[in-house]
């Protein structure tokens, strides 16, 4: 080839390796730029963040209330955890359960069932031995039949829902550890409360249960022995009320006060008979549905007769059928022990059977309850 037929090539050339040039560079560009974004979202935690929020919308069948979890835990940083314990409550006839945990600290258990087919539902709500003192359960009130169990750190909330079209009642307990400050304020011990009621609502729905749903809660007063101010057994006006009729012989015993809650359909009724110094001596409770048919695996009430007394024990107990009010109901009466072991007040197996047949006798009827059984 030519000198001159050369030369007039070159500039072809040179085109050509700056048009090959300019497509690289339109191609590495956008890549380059893709490989920082993704280095950046890595090194800011996005992907962490990504991969938190997908197991937060699939934990529970996807039920779980986002932004009242949120409020209660107080960070948007929440992720399921593989809680072995908790997962297995499904191997006990529970729906589904999950453990959330939040990066910064602290957990929001939760677990969903029918109520006739919910095991160790006592254990869940942490209520499956009585102790030195159970404390005191109360009511969620604001139209829902739900219950609160208080522990400064840790709190539970039980709601459960009659579904009349399927003849089943639908029960979701939650349980939160070491969230976002002590449970110690009306405002917080609400915010669990609300977690576990749209809980209850989303399964509700998911679940076709066609239940009556109670309205929103902001607040919740918190369980009395907080307080610890019990009231003359005279002025007892909530769960302890009937047991006014007794006030000679709780006197004779060491009794002066009451520790009660108001009667608004919880699941749980506790009242605590107190001496002068505000200890606890007697404690009766009653149980509804799911927790009902649980006391008899507890502890502290293993006794599988409908009725009786254990003097020995220092306790009586009796049960009913309330069709109104989520099938059994079991009732309670004991004598609380210190912390030495000793007992806080001498047997008296007649005073027990009053104690058991007076509140008992309340409850059955306020719910309508029949076929009752008593010592």
């Amino acid at each position: 080839m030519s000198k001159k037929s050369s030369d007039a090539l070159t500039p072809v050339s040179q085109a050509t390796r700056g048009t090959r040039r300019r497509r690289l560079a339109l191609v590495v560009i956008p890549i380059t730029l893709l490989v920082a974004g993704a280095a950046a979202f890595l090194a800011t935690g996005g992907y962490t963040q990504w991969q938190d929020q997908r197991s937060l919308d699939n934990a529970c069948r996807g039920l779980l209330p986002q932004s009242a979890l949120k409020t209660l835990m107080g960070t948007d940083r929440l992720h399921e955890a593989n809680d072995k314990s908790v997962k297995s409550r499904t191997s006990i006839g529970w729906l589904d359960s999950c453990s959330i945990e939040a990066r910064s600290g602290g957990s929001t258990d939760f677990s969903i069932a029918w109520g006739e087919n919910a095991g160790l539902a006592l254990s869940i709500l942490n209520r499956h031995d009585s102790g030195p003192d159970p404390g005191i359960a109360v009511p969620i009130g604001h139209g829902w039949s739900g219950t609160m169990k208080w522990d400064r750190e840790s709190a539970e909330s039980s709601v459960i829902l009659a579904c009349p079209t399927t003849g089943k009642s639908l029960l979701v307990s939650v349980n939160s550890l070491k969230t976002h400050g002590a449970f110690d304020t009306p405002t917080r011990f609400g915010a669990l409360a609300q977690v576990a009621i749209e809980t209850a609502t989303a399964a509700a729905n998911k679940l076709r249960c066609s239940a009556q749903l109670g309205s929103p809660v902001r607040a919740i007063d918190l369980p009395l022995e907080v307080r610890r101010h019990p009231i003359p057994l005279s002025q007892a006006q909530g769960s302890c009320r009937m047991l006014r009729s007794l006030e000679p012989a709780l006197m004779d015993q060491g009794v002066r006060g009451v520790v009660e809650t108001p009667i608004n359909n919880s699941l749980v009724e506790d009242c605590s008979l107190t001496n002068t110094e505000g200890e606890p001596l007697y404690h009766l409770t009653a149980y509804y549905g799911p927790y009902a048919r649980d006391v008899p695996n507890t502890r502290a009430w293993a006794e599988t007769e409908p009725a009786g007394i254990n003097e020995k024990a220092g306790i009586a107990w009796a049960t009913a059928e309330c069709a109104r009010f989520f099938g059994p109901a079991r009732f309670t009466s004991g004598i609380l022990y210190r912390s030495t072991g000793e007992r806080s007040a001498p047997a008296n197996p007649e005073l027990q059977r009053q104690l058991v047949r007076a509140f008992s006798g309340d409850a059955v009827e306020r719910h309508g309850c029949s076929e009752t059984s008593q010592p």
